[in-house]
């Protein structure tokens, strides 16, 4: 077979190729070859791309010599062949880590690739479009319109709304913490590294005010009911047990009821919220200049990619 790799040989795959290949392929799968994993190693993974086809090899350095666990390859696509050289070692790397997830995740893994400029794709802060697979967008229905979606198909990307839930693409999240920095600004004083001190006492401040957007304390929506501080209390503290209802029916039929009113009390917050918005997109509407262009009108073109005009 390596006599077909000299030059100006004529490429006749005979009998004897064939041969050389089925016992090269029965050699790299026999099982004094293919080892068992150890999950207390480090996972090595070789790749590498041709023309046409990926190829990724799974192992272990073991004894000082790499130990092959299992082998994976795959024949690209028609979209993935006119890929540059650099995309498809970068495709193969790809193809690697999915295939091979279940050993790689939570594990040290080094990975052998015969193309250095995959580190350049890796040091870059904004991937190639080709690259990209998921859009993240802070909450934004600009994204929702019925063309976007299908362009997200055609390229198989995956468009996501950002969660409540995740900090760092949420505006609500980001006004909070703004108005949190606000108070510890004015509580802190010249000493700023004592502001974990007052940390408490300003989320504290946050959740008992009033909230325009939403017509309501913070507080309230958690709980239920207003907050009242521990001396408002102290003097009904004795008391309390009189007014204890220790009947189960009674007290779960009550429990409904509060959860029923406190469902009621979060759809309110929610109407107030969306009023409060059109309000503010109304209101900031109001100031946009509307312009019309017409046909041989001179404009600035925005270059995304160089990100110049």
């Amino acid at each position: 077979m390596t006599h077909l790799l000299e030059k100006e040989t004529p490429f006749v795959f005979s009998k004897y190729c064939i041969d050389a290949f089925e016992t090269l392929k029965k050699k790299l799968a026999e099982a004094p070859i293919l080892v068992v994993v150890d999950w207390n190693l480090s996972f090595e993974l070789v790749c590498d791309a041709s023309d046409f086809v990926i190829g990724v090899v799974l192992g272990q350095p073991k004894m000082k010599y790499f130990q092959p666990i299992h082998y994976a390859s795959k024949t690209m696509t028609e979209a993935q062949i006119h890929y540059t050289t650099t995309e498809k070692e970068m495709l193969t790397v790809v193809y690697a880590f999915e295939k091979f997830r279940p050993h790689l995740i939570l594990s040290k893994s080094i990975v052998y690739t015969d193309h250095s400029a995959l580190k350049y794709l890796l040091s870059k802060q904004d991937a190639k479009p080709r690259f990209l697979r998921a859009i993240i967008s802070d909450r934004g229905t600009h994204f929702c319109n019925d063309q976007f979606p299908k362009v997200m198909t055609k390229y198989g990307d995956t468009h996501r709304l950002a969660t409540a839930y995740h900090p760092q693409t949420s505006g609500q999240v980001e006004v909070s913490n703004r108005g949190l920095k606000c108070i510890l600004e004015r509580t802190v004083g010249e000493n700023h590294a004592s502001w974990s001190d007052k940390l408490d006492d300003a989320l504290w401040a946050f959740r008992i005010a009033f909230k325009t957007p939403i017509g309501c304390i913070p507080y309230k929506l958690v709980y239920g009911k207003s907050c009242h501080l521990h001396i408002e209390l102290e003097h009904k503290a004795y008391w309390a047990l009189k007014h204890a209802n220790f009947d189960l029916k009674t007290a779960g039929d009550y429990q409904k009821l509060q959860l029923n009113e406190l469902n009621e009390l979060r759809d309110q917050a929610y109407k107030n919220s969306l009023i409060y918005k059109e309000r503010t997109k109304k209101f900031y509407d109001s100031k946009i200049k509307k312009h019309i262009f017409n046909v041989g009108d001179q404009v600035l073109l925005f270059n995304s990619r160089l990100k110049i005009f």
